[in-house]
């Protein structure tokens, strides 16, 4: 497996920090920004996945799609959202609703990321 490395991008420091908890106890180091500004300036690196919400406070967490795709090709972009409602044209990895049972959703996020790898 390549790196370790998971952009975890929440305005919710509560879920930021609980989700970034999980993801280091599977193994992963975990960047962790509250906006696609701190998001944009943590791109540089090796990256295994961005895990990133949807509405953010500066934007949409989609939007970070392309620039992750131009600077990160084999990293999985996975898109937390709070509602089951996938968005039409989501051209990411993996649509996670929040709330999701918690080795599920770490299960479903290494699953990308080797689907991603390969």
């Amino acid at each position: 497996m390549g790196s370790r490395r998971i952009l975890l991008v929440d305005d919710s420091e509560i879920l930021r920090m609980t989700t970034a908890a999980l993801l280091e106890d599977a193994g992963y180091q975990v960047i962790e920004a509250a906006s696609l500004t701190q998001a944009r300036a943590s791109l540089a690196g090796e990256l295994a996945a961005a895990v990133v919400d949807l509405h953010l406070h500066d934007g949409l967490g989609s939007s970070l799609l392309a620039e992750l795709r131009q600077t990160h090709p084999r990293a999985a972009f996975i898109l937390l959202t709070g509602t089951a409602e996938p968005l039409p044209d989501f051209q990411g990895d993996l649509y996670l609703v929040k709330g999701d049972d918690p080795e599920a959703l770490i299960a479903r996020i290494r699953e990308a990321i080797e689907r991603r790898s390969r």
